[in-house]
């Protein structure tokens, strides 16, 4: 779309900003949700954390523990992997589903 005209255009005065945080956000498309966790703690120095697809964690599935396994183990049970290259934790628990986090913020034990 040509956004040239402003007639046309009823975004005109923001269309700027919107084209760059749309070319901002899909820089990091590839590397999913995990990856700007990653990326936001790296280059920016912001902490985050936030539940995530089990299958969106590249290399984290094999070694988690699969979601039936956790469950059959009940309430309250929980697995968590931390990567001290890149920061992060990765804790699966079972509640009345199971949930993932990924952290660059904090683990389940805390020191």
């Amino acid at each position: 779309m040509n956004h040239t005209d402003m007639n046309d255009d009823r975004y005109f005065k923001v269309r700027p900003n919107l084209d760059k945080i749309r070319t901002n956000c899909l820089l990091l498309a590839e590397e999913g949700r995990y990856s700007l966790i990653h990326h936001l703690r790296n280059e920016y120095g912001i902490f985050s954390l936030g539940t995530v697809k089990s299958n969106r964690l590249r290399g984290y599935q094999t070694l988690l523990l699969c979601d039936k396994t956790l469950a059959k183990k009940g309430r309250g049970a929980s697995q968590q992997l931390v990567c001290n290259q890149n920061k992060l934790a990765v804790v699966k628990w079972s509640d009345n589903e199971v949930i993932t986090l990924a952290s660059s913020y904090v683990d389940s034990h805390p020191k």
